[in-house]
């Protein structure tokens, strides 16, 4: 048989490479019978084919059609030429066997390829930083946390920290509408903030939009659109994009450095 044959596309030679693995396999294998009744698919065998399945949106039937086509698929899939490609219907059945053991095995193979992807460095590690901002467009506080947590979560203790270290409660405080929450607009006013315009999440009732209307909620939501430009410098200029220090220490060592060399220039064009 020539080589040509045999030959995969550099695409679906990496992923038969990539899935070469035997964790994706192994939790799969008790969840359906290879003996009793009619002979089941290998457990490799049909999760490559489900991978290609879902890869290219094809039905059973289709993909069955392909594979019985392209020695390259039986390659992939672990079907010897010589040996029957399985039918639909079979792929159907061990898809209902493995829904009625009561597990997500989706989620399974899921939290598997996650965790080899951690493995081989595919995936960056992703932090949030939290930035609040004075009128005069000093950064006062920042925090970084591992992973993406609410918004609406960051903004009280962000409030509290700025307080700490200017010993001063602001006049006023703006976010956009992914800080709101009704408990963080509570706890700003009980924290003596007097003008809170954090914009309502969802459907807004008549007496909720007339508050939104005013002229102070709106002009305060005009100077916090402002600081998206503050974050874009920051990026831009100061590095705040990607941190090249390892960890999460590192991370903020990289990031107080991009604040303190921001927050440098913006008092030397106040003094």
């Amino acid at each position: 048989m020539p080589p040509e044959v045999l030959e995969l596309p550099e695409d679906l030679a990496k992923l038969d490479a990539w899935l070469d693995d035997e964790r994706f396999f192994t939790p799969f294998r008790d969840k359906y019978h290879q003996c009793l009744g009619r002979p089941s698919v290998p457990a490799e065998t049909y999760l490559r084919m489900t991978a290609l399945k879902y890869q290219y949106g094809l039905s059973d039937r289709h993909l069955c059609a392909l594979v019985s086509d392209r020695i390259s698929w039986r390659q992939i899939f672990r079907i010897p030429w010589n040996k029957p490609v399985p039918h639909p219907s079979s792929l159907s059945k061990i898809r209902q066997r493995l829904d009625a053991s009561g597990s997500d095995h989706m989620a399974e193979l899921n939290a598997h390829l996650v965790c080899k992807a951690q493995e081989e460095r595919l995936l960056k590690n992703r932090n949030k930083v939290r930035l609040t901002e004075s009128a005069e467009r000093l950064v006062t506080e920042y925090d970084v946390m591992i992973g993406n947590p609410p918004d609406k979560e960051l903004l009280v203790p962000g409030v509290r920290e700025h307080i700490q270290r200017t010993g001063r409660v602001p006049q006023a405080t703006a976010t956009d509408r992914g800080f709101w929450a009704p408990a963080n607009e509570r706890a700003l006013k009980e924290m003596g903030v007097q003008k809170v315009s954090l914009p309502f999440k969802g459907k807004r009732s008549r007496r909720r939009a007339e508050h939104e209307r005013r002229p102070w909620f709106r002009r305060l939501q005009r100077w916090r659109a402002g600081q998206e430009g503050t974050i874009s410098e920051l990026k831009r200029r100061y590095g705040l994009d990607r941190t090249l220090y390892r960890g999460l220490n590192g991370c903020r060592r990289w990031v107080g450095g991009a604040i303190w060399g921001y927050n440098l220039n913006r008092i030397a064009k106040l003094i």
